[in-house]
């Protein structure tokens, strides 16, 4: 994992030299693109470098996280956005469940057919 982590951090330049510089050593034949754990190796390497070098997006929120104040302001947010989603829900729901309970006041057994339109081909 130090390995992958490493190389994360300090990019594809720094596996490439690894490469060159262990060819002949039999512990780094997992470099060698036909080895079948390279694609293992690989996968490390992406998903470290995903979580080790932070999106722009990141450090924005990085950056608000210092700050009490701004950290507080989006827990409200975040707060109010639920709330709303929650009741937006329920009212969906109870919208609904009129909707049923209305079908299910008709008595339906109580329709007469009163008279038969048939259309001529």
């Amino acid at each position: 994992e130090v390995r992958e982590q490493y190389t994360a951090v300090s990019g594809r330049q720094f596996l490439a030299g690894l490469a060159q510089r262990e060819q002949r050593n039999p512990q780094f034949d997992f470099l060698k693109p036909t080895h079948m754990l390279f694609s293992y190796f690989t996968s490390l390497v992406d998903a470290y470098s995903k979580v080790l070098t932070p999106t722009d997006v990141q450090r924005v929120f990085g950056e608000d996280g210092q700050d009490p104040k701004k950290v507080l302001a989006r827990v409200v947010q975040r707060y109010e956005w639920n709330r709303q989603a929650e009741e937006k829900k329920a009212q969906a729901k109870a919208a609904d469940d009129e909707k049923e309970r209305l079908y299910q006041s008709v008595d339906w057994h109580e329709f007469v057919v009163v008279e038969t339109i048939e259309f001529p081909d």
